[in-house]
């Protein structure tokens, strides 16, 4: 669908996670999808494209952009560049402690989910991610473990 056709835009979220940091700070993480083990918000990096304006918080967890009702937002996760044994992807997002829901997930999408923006304002949201090994030929091969981490994220 194109959304651009009907006002609305895509904006990108890419959320970057060191494997290697995460295994060593984190050795024995969850195995279950319901109760990931928590990591350190500040160990990871979060980018935006695609805003209708300026973004603040470039390399950070918490995040500030312009967007208008009924945009899309796309929150993607990747590995470090050097870290090619490894895959990470986000499974769900919460919305933790906020009253103010902003964005609302509307599905999957091409290893992303995408939610649309309701208004503007703060929500803390909850990533939840999953951090796998690869093989050889890079198709995920073993489960290392559930995890998440805290994210503000304010539409203006």
């Amino acid at each position: 669908m194109d959304l651009t056709a009907k006002g609305s835009i895509l904006i990108k979220v890419s959320t970057v996670i060191d494997p290697e940091k995460i295994n060593n700070k984190y050795p024995r993480p969850s195995h279950s999808q319901e109760y990931p083990t928590g990591v350190d918000p500040n160990d990871i990096s979060m980018s935006c494209a695609g805003s209708r304006g300026e973004v603040i918080g470039q390399g950070s967890p918490d995040l500030k952009f312009d967007a208008y009702p009924n945009d899309m937002v796309s929150f993607s996760a990747e590995t470090t560049p050097n870290s090619s044994g490894y895959t990470v992807s986000i499974y769900n997002i919460r919305n933790n402690y906020s009253r103010n829901r902003i964005l609302s997930v509307t599905g999957t999408k091409e290893n992303a989910i995408e939610l649309r923006v309701e208004s503007n304002g703060t929500a803390n949201l909850l990533l939840l991610f999953a951090l796998h090994t690869n093989d050889d030929s890079g198709k995920i091969k073993d489960l290392i473990g559930y995890f998440y981490f805290d994210s503000n994220i304010t539409i203006r």
